[in-house]
This record gives C-alpha cells, structure tokens and sequence, in this order.
C-alpha cells in the first residue's frame, strides 16, 4: 500500500511490554494534531512498541533559535523557519532509520515535499535531454520520502473537556469558557501565518487538521487518521492503546515497520533517528563519538564538532604564525 493514503481506527491487539519489542521503524512517523487531541499520549504509545523515544519538534525548534512556535504574536517568519527546519529533516531522512517526531504541521510539509519530488519526475520525463539519454546513461533514481504523516483527531468539545479536567487536576482554576476562547484565538493566529507559509493547501482558510485534505493527485495530504473520541465505557488508557494498536496495524501494511531481527540492513539496526550531512558524519567518526539518537545527542556532538573545529583553525592559525617568524 502506498503511503499516500489515509484509514480510520481498527480492532485492538495485545500490548507488548518494552523488552518484547519485535519491529522497529523504517521512516520518520510524524505525529500530528490540535492540542488536547491526545497525539503526544498516542505518540509515545507507538515509540514503546518500536523502541523509539518521541521527540517533541517544536519544543527542539525552540530551544535551538530562541523562536517561540506557539507564541500568539508571533509572526509568519517563525512559522516558515519552523517548517523549512521540518523540510530538512525529510530532505535528509534516509529510509532505513526510525524516528518518532511531534510536530502539528509535518503532514503539510511532507506533502508539499511529495508535490516538489513529483514535479521533479514529470520535468525529468518532459526534459528532451532525457528523452535522449534513456536507456544510454543510467538515471539515478528519486526515491519516495521516507516518512509517514499520523493525524490524531478529536472534536472540539472533547478537546475543551480534556484541557478542562487537566486544569482542575492541577488546581489550576479556570472555566470550558476561557478554555474554548483560548483555544480559538490560538488556532485564528495559527490559520492566519499557515495561509501566509502554505498558501497552496491553507491560503483560503483551509484546515491543516482536515482528514479529507487532498494533494494535486488527489491523495489524502494525512497517510494515516486516527480519531481520538472520548467513549463511556472505554478508560483514556485503553482508548490510547487501541489507536496506537490500529496504527502499528496500518504502518506494517505501508511496510515500513519491520522485524527487529532483520539484519538487512544494520544502519537500521542502530535504530538511528538522527540524521548527518557526509561531513559532520566524517568528523563524527573522526573523533569516536556515536551516532545521535535524540536531539539532545544532536546538541552534545555540534558541540564537540564546533569544538574540534576551533581546536583545529587555532593550530593552523599558531602555525602560520610560527612560519612567518622564521
């Protein structure tokens, strides 16, 4: 099945305990949804079935460029560097690597991806240039982006009673009011840089969060929906365990979870979710260090490579100036 194609929820099966993990993930799952929709409790459902540590995108983003993504002034430009930064990471993801990513626009992005790599095909199958040189010169292949957009969906009254009881637990006094007001005048700021950012899916006032969301080739935007109701008769805990089942479920008919005894390919097997340019790559190994898992590990080698950079144009700096003394 190709992943350009959304589902809806399914049966519940047996919850493996983390030292039972039998699969791991071959792309970037992003996670996906408005607030109180139970995305990052569904998030780390998924991650304790493949061995997989969540991370949460935004609150990387912001730590790493002191932007606030979530900010209700914020302006358009935070959004696009934000989104750019996702683009990156898809641009660079190399299948055979797992990752869990948190992130409420991924779907938007990876779509717009999809639509760049497409273009790219249909100008290379138009190009004359081409044409001549089939079956002459070997073409290199554009391969599908290895990810996977998760859409966790909730209405919004169960959304309002959700943040409301998680208020009251945290003797946080507050009413559904001010929560539904609080809640429409983020996602009017939201819509509003979105249009701006994404003007080919969002400019007239569409939903990201809309499940039936299509691409110019008539494929769903989401890959995967999962709605996320609030059901009598169904604790929140087995409510998360039955969406994180069904999507295990549909992610092993996208093929792209797989048996953790496979040992095709061992870069897979480091389970990497990190992904290096050759050159930072190089000076990685270089100087010993593993490969980053987490973007906390991202942060300790940039700085280790930054380091060793600065050690190294010291020592050319020292040496030149010991070759114009002599």
């Amino acid at each position: 099945m190709s992943p350009e194609g959304n589902i809806q929820t399914g049966e519940q099966s047996p919850v493996p305990d983390n030292h039972e993990i039998k699969e791991r993930a071959e792309v970037i799952l992003g996670f996906s949804g408005e607030s109180w929709t139970g995305k990052t409790r569904i998030a780390e459902a998924v991650g304790r079935r493949l061995g997989i540590t969540p991370e949460n995108g935004q609150e990387y983003f912001n730590r790493r460029t002191g932007m606030e993504t979530g900010a209700i002034d914020r302006l358009p430009k935070v959004d696009l560097e934000f989104d750019h930064w996702q683009k990156n990471l898809l641009k660079k993801a190399i299948r055979g690597t797992g990752k869990i990513l948190e992130t409420r626009m991924l779907g938007i992005n990876l779509a717009e991806e999809r639509d760049h790599r497409d273009d790219l095909i249909a100008k290379r199958n138009n190009d004359n240039k081409w044409r001549m040189q089939k079956g002459k010169t070997p073409r290199p292949e554009l391969p599908p982006i290895p990810a996977i957009s998760i859409l966790i969906t909730s209405n919004k009254e169960t959304r309002v009673e959700r943040a409301y009881k998680a208020a009251m637990s945290a003797g946080e006094p507050t009413s559904k009011t001010a929560i539904r007001a609080s809640m429409e005048e983020r996602k009017d700021v939201d819509m509003e840089n979105w249009s701006v950012v994404h003007p080919y899916y969002l400019g007239n006032g569409e939903d990201p969060f809309d499940p039936t969301l299509k691409r110019p080739d008539g494929t769903p935007v989401w890959d995967i929906v999962v709605p996320n109701p609030d059901v009598p008769g169904i604790s929140e805990e087995e409510a998360i365990e039955k969406c994180a089942d069904y999507i295990m479920g549909e992610l092993r008919k996208f093929g792209v979870v797989v048996p953790e005894n496979d040992s095709d390919n061992q870069n897979a097997l480091l389970n990497r979710t990190i992904f290096l340019d050759p050159e930072a790559d190089r000076i990685r190994q270089e100087l010993g260090i593993d490969h980053p898992k987490i973007f906390s590990d991202l942060d300790e080698l940039e700085d280790k490579i930054k380091d060793s950079q600065d050690e190294t144009r010291n020592g050319r700096s020292l040496e030149g100036s010991m070759d114009h003394t002599a």
